[in-house]
């Protein structure tokens, strides 16, 4: 009889990723705990150690919270994934016994209190939701070439290679031009796997996570591809299980509320004049919150969804 069984409750394992905004981290923590969950934290290793230190401290007295070891995780490079796989490493690892495993940012909150969330997740099983789109992605060509070239970080400058006009330097562009005219080598996927896309979080049911785990141990060749990606955490975990035989049990979707009406490459910062379309919504989180620029947001959330005054 499995845990689920013997209590009625779902076991959800958070990872969370974060470098910044440490007492919103615990605020964060502190509203999803309950006995079924637990919480590993990955803190970018660019983050002071001062703010570190004290994180873990304060949250110290959490029997299941756990920190991951420290990556930079630069957004767009390889270091994102880095950090989730050392989630999902410690997960597998522990032997405990989880259903779900939900990817956060330190930046998103709950809308939803947790019964309800349970109570979805339990309507769910086994299935995963992840949002994913196939490659080519139609009016969006910089998504394609974020994987049909190799990416590479040279000091300043991004290098994709080979495509023409990769610099803002006009001169610099006529000489890269000239150089990879004829050179016809883009990359390809192993495996004779098709590229998918989405957004970094989601919440996947454990035979998912353990698949991930398990693929990753054999199939070297697949993460050393995805170091040359651009944005590899929008690609990475969905493309392995688009292809995975666990692909029918996923479900389209997103359960993050965000903002991106601005048309930036990032979410909106949410504030309290959005919290009427945030608590509207149908999803389970939203992010970004940021409490150096509007703390009252999330003391409204507090008060309206989990009665905390």
């Amino acid at each position: 009889m499995n845990f689920q069984e013997k209590t009625g409750k779902i076991r959800i394992a958070y990872i969370i990723l974060a470098y910044k905004l440490p007492e919103q981290i615990i605020r964060l923590v502190n509203r999803l705990n309950t006995p079924e969950s637990s919480f590993f934290i990955h803190i970018d290793s660019r983050t002071n150690n001062v703010v570190f230190k004290s994180l873990k401290q304060a949250l110290n007295n959490h029997g299941n919270v756990f920190f991951l070891k420290r990556h930079a995780s630069k957004w767009g490079r390889i270091g994102g994934v880095d950090a989730v796989l050392e989630g999902i490493k410690a997960i597998v690892e522990s032997k405990q016994e989880f259903d779900y495993v939900v990817h956060l940012s330190g930046q998103d909150y709950p809308i939803k209190t947790n019964k309800e969330f349970q109570d979805f997740l339990a309507t769910q099983k086994p299935k995963s939701m992840l949002q994913y789109y196939p490659i080519p992605y139609p009016g969006h060509p910089h998504i394609d070439d974020s994987i049909n070239y190799w990416h590479f970080y040279l000091f300043r400058w991004h290098i994709i290679f080979p495509k023409q006009n990769t610099f803002s330097n006009q001169m610099l562009n006529r000489i890269w031009n000239a150089a990879v005219k004829n050179i016809k080598l883009h990359p390809r996927l192993p495996y004779g796997f098709s590229p998918y896309c989405g957004p970094a979080y989601w919440c996947l049911h454990f035979d998912c996570i353990e698949y991930i785990y398990n693929f990753l141990k054999k199939h070297k060749l697949y993460y050393h591809f995805f170091r040359f990606v651009q944005y590899p955490d929008e690609f990475f975990f969905h493309t392995l299980l688009a292809n995975s035989p666990l692909a029918d049990r996923l479900q389209n979707q997103r359960l993050v509320y965000l903002d991106f009406s601005s048309k930036n490459a990032h979410p909106a910062i949410l504030t309290m004049y959005d919290l009427d379309a945030v608590l509207s919504s149908n999803k389970f989180f939203a992010r970004k919150f940021d409490s150096t620029i509007d703390c009252s947001v999330l003391d409204l959330i507090d008060k309206k969804v989990f009665g905390i005054y």
